[in-house]
């Protein structure tokens, strides 16, 4: 076994406990009411350009099978919540396109809980999977989908697969009932094998101290501090720190306002240090049949290019019950990302998502999946697209008191 089998071995099996810990203490909790949701999906997957190539004469449709299994495990407790959800998925093509063919592998975890003082949380993911899917920035349509560290670099031509733990832990305390702190961090470690030669491993670790001041009973005002550390194979290392503030406004029960803005200074070891401004802008509004989410996001981080990237992102989903059996999804995602250490790598992207969803029974769902992407690379004479389509027939019990969250998600 070589070193970098060594190494990713050892980082899923970090990501294996952390999650296995995490679920293991929610045995504590009093009271607990413990479920586990199974879930099965079959189906058929279509791209008329998987590779998202800017040449016409390299273009090459596919068109095959796609299933899942996949088992949620959590409790529900007075104070406390958890679960960790497990995951298989397979993708095959037929002879001609059998390179295309992968398994891919996820783990997905999320607890939370508070007392009277305090508020707790860890969120996170562990991923094995081929570079095509994995690199794409896809609009989630899912509101129980927990936000994670974006990292991807568009890059979904090149074979070979990618390794990925992402974690994002929070603690929140009263100082009285005017002020509180909050300690958060957001950590990404991901790998490539060797056929991936055009992307590098790398580590990014960001950690944050927040102030709360409680302005009203619907409003804080906060201001925060924070640090960086990355780390890239071959192409070194890079530190920042920067600070910034805003509110986070609670407008009814139903909607919610984030608007936090800022500075980052990074610091490269080989280079020049940049101070750029950073930005997320959000409004949540979740009622009994209606979810919207729509904001912007301006952002450094770190990717497998090698290097920290500047990204300035807009993204709006939207999704509703229109009848009790039928369900509709919408999305837009669109992003400019330009690396602060290299020139020829900016990039735009956009992808727009359709999803439909016909509950046949109880336990059975038909579902359609369309989704279209745009690429415009630097590095490239011309712009790619592609659309995708997935129809598939999924099966996910229902469990009382539990929202399912087997839907499957072929882009991931």
């Amino acid at each position: 076994m070589n070193d970098r089998t060594r190494t990713r071995g050892l980082r899923a099996a970090v990501g294996i406990a952390i999650a296995s810990g995490g679920l293991a203490f929610a045995t504590a909790a009093p009271a607990a009411e413990w479920y586990w949701a199974p879930g099965a999906a079959i189906g058929a997957d279509y791209n008329d350009n998987p590779g998202l190539s800017s040449r016409a004469d390299e273009e090459d449709s596919i068109f095959g099978a796609i299933g899942q299994l996949s088992l949620e495990v959590g409790y529900l407790a007075p104070t406390s919540s958890g679960w960790i959800r497990p995951q298989i998925r397979s993708r095959r093509y037929g002879s001609d396109d059998e390179e295309r063919d992968s398994d891919d592998q996820f783990l997905d975890f999320l607890f939370r809980g508070e007392d009277q003082t305090s508020r707790w949380g860890l969120n996170g993911s562990w991923s094995h999977e081929q570079v095509r899917t994995a690199e794409l920035a896809d609009v989630i349509l899912d509101p129980d989908i927990p936000e994670l560290p974006e990292d991807d670099t568009g890059v979904v031509n090149v074979e070979g697969r990618r390794d990925r733990i992402r974690l994002r832990p929070f603690y929140e305390r009263d100082f009285s009932a005017l002020s509180a702190y909050r300690l958060q961090a957001s950590f990404v470690d991901t790998s490539y094998d060797d056929e991936a030669f055009e992307l590098r491993d790398y580590r990014d670790l960001r950690a944050e101290v927040q102030y709360l001041r409680h302005v009203n009973p619907l409003m804080d005002w906060v201001v925060g501090v924070f640090g960086r550390d990355y780390s890239s194979d071959e192409r070194g290392d890079a530190t920042g720190y920067g600070l910034r503030t805003g509110i986070e406004r609670r407008i009814s029960e139903t909607t919610r306002l984030d608007f936090l803005v800022g500075v980052e200074s990074t610091e490269p070891d080989d280079g020049d240090s940049e101070t750029d401004y950073i930005a997320d802008v959000s409004l949540t509004r979740r009622l009994q049949t209606t979810w919207l989410k729509a904001g912007y996001r301006r952002s450094l981080a770190g990717s497998g290019l090698g290097t920290i990237s500047a990204r300035d992102e807009v993204h709006l989903s939207f999704r509703r019950d229109l009848t009790e059996l039928i369900s509709a999804g919408l999305g837009l995602r669109a992003y400019r990302s330009s690396a602060l250490a290299e020139d020829g790598t900016d990039r735009d992207f956009t992808q727009l998502r359709a999803e439909f969803v016909w509950r046949l029974t109880q336990t059975f769902s038909l579902i359609g999946d369309y989704r279209y992407n745009f690429l415009d690379r630097e590095d490239e004479p011309e712009s790619a697209d592609s659309n995708q389509a997935y129809l598939y027939l999924q099966w996910a019990p229902q469990r009382p008191g539990v929202q399912a969250r087997q839907r499957l998600e072929p882009g991931r």
